[in-house]
């Protein structure tokens, strides 16, 4: 059987939930407090510099929330893929980075499950002259859609490995 590797796991094309958890008086408090979450698609957007794929997306819901998504994956032969994405607004000055791990979720592999940091800055909409100084926080991303059932490592080896 061919080694199955963390880059036959994760597309990033598709509909995704993602969780913030932020600390709203932007302290490092760990776990953080508060926590949203949004719709987001994604698209793909060609290959990678490191052995992964870029990408590009927006809000789906609520469909309100305005601002773009640019990513890549990163996964140069190291057996997991890294997630860097960049989320943002330029009406508004706002600019959010974020940074992940994919993580395999041995019990269900058809879940497709993102974790990690994120922190931002620019205009935080409430108007308040200091308020724009940026939120830190954690992240987590699950999709909501995928192009194939699977149901064990087994369907994921590819035939010609």
């Amino acid at each position: 059987m061919a080694e199955i590797l963390d880059n036959d796991l994760l597309d990033m094309t598709g509909d995704w939930k993602i969780t913030y958890r932020i600390n709203v008086d932007a302290s490092f408090t760990f776990p953080p407090a508060h926590s949203n979450t949004y719709g987001v698609r994604l698209v793909d957007a060609g290959v990678g510099s490191h052995g992964g794929r870029k990408f590009k997306g927006k809000y789906s819901d609520p469909p309100s929330l305005k601002a773009d998504f640019e990513g890549e994956t990163f996964y140069n032969r190291r057996g997991v893929q890294l997630v860097q994405m960049l989320v943002f607004n330029d009406g508004l000055r706002y600019l959010e980075v974020l940074s992940g791990k994919h993580v395999i979720d041995h019990t269900d592999l058809r879940k497709i499950w993102i974790l990690g940091a994120w922190f931002n800055v620019g205009n935080a909409g409430n108007g308040e002259p200091h308020a724009g100084s940026g939120f830190p926080g954690v992240f987590e991303m699950v999709k909501v859609t995928t192009a194939k059932r699977r149901n064990s490592f087994a369907d994921l080896v590819r035939p010609w490995a």
